[in-house]
């Protein structure tokens, strides 16, 4: 898979070196704001590990199957996610999204809360996802043992988490919670715009006609790995992330201005199942 010369597994290796190295440096500066910044960085950074696991369930991420599974788990871990459990539960979304089947509707139903509460609630929701997924029943019997072990691995990571944030509260806040807490927010957003606007769909209509791609600052988009281009995925599913925006020009869908978006959201509230 290449692009210019550039091939996916290039691409992904410095994208998990650049979340390595805004991670070292937090670690290493010794000034709050600097490192508060850096920590909103890595933040930003967190939702293209996000859009990482999500490229590594459709072994798209590297060209290695095992690559895809090993830094997958990794950074699904790093997000508090059973990577097993994820790709379960985002392979039924495909297959049966918009329905009243989607395992994503559970995460749309209720009345909920306003937008500006949603918003500032986001990490809090972010949680209830991963929750989710951990609960979630679409797994291959032959791969739940998989999922066990990597349920284990999200416990021994949290507790050690617990532990260091203890020991070090002001190094782990920096360098772990005040980044989650900065991602639920940016995420939210991108979450929310996926399908926003949806519909139930009728059986053979297409998924790509309830999904959007939100347009925003090349720079952003690149920082996100183009999660963003939901619809683009929909459409072409097993497109490396390097290569979005092209698939994006070349399949010549509108986009939804993130300006747009955001005041429709903030009139109109979060998405609920089959009304927005």
């Amino acid at each position: 898979m290449k692009s210019r010369g550039i091939s996916v597994d290039l691409a992904s290796t410095l994208f998990v070196l650049a979340l390595v190295g805004v991670a070292t440096a937090i670690v290493l500066v010794s000034s709050t704001a600097v490192a508060a910044s850096l920590s909103v960085l890595l933040g930003l950074l967190l939702v293209g590990a996000l859009e990482a696991v999500h490229q590594a369930t459709h072994n798209s991420l590297f060209s290695s199957r095992a690559a895809n599974r090993g830094v997958g788990t990794a950074l699904a871990m790093l997000l508090l996610i059973n990577f097993v459990r994820y790709r379960a539960f985002h392979a039924h979304h495909h297959a049966h999204t918009a329905t009243p089947n989607d395992p994503e509707r559970v995460l749309y139903e209720g009345e909920g809360q306003g937008p500006l509460v949603a918003w500032l609630l986001a990490p809090v929701f972010y949680l209830g996802f991963a929750l989710a997924i951990e609960r979630s029943p679409y797994v291959a019997m032959r791969l739940r043992g998989q999922a066990r072990l990597n349920r284990i691995l999200l416990i021994l990571f949290a507790a050690a988490l617990i532990g260091l944030t203890v020991w070090q509260p002001r190094t782990l806040g920096l360098l772990y919670w005040l980044p989650l807490a900065c991602f639920g927010w940016f995420d939210y957003l991108l979450n929310q715009a996926e399908h926003y606007g949806m519909r139930e769909l009728a059986p053979g209509e297409d998924p790509a006609d309830v999904t959007n791609n939100l347009l925003l600052p090349a720079p952003l988009s690149w920082l996100f790995l183009h999660r963003n281009l939901h619809r683009v995925h929909h459409v072409q599913p097993r497109t490396p992330w390097h290569l979005t925006t092209r698939a994006y020009r070349a399949q010549g869908a509108p986009g939804l201005r993130f300006g747009d978006f955001f005041s429709r959201f903030f009139a109109e509230g979060p998405r609920r199942w089959g009304v927005r």
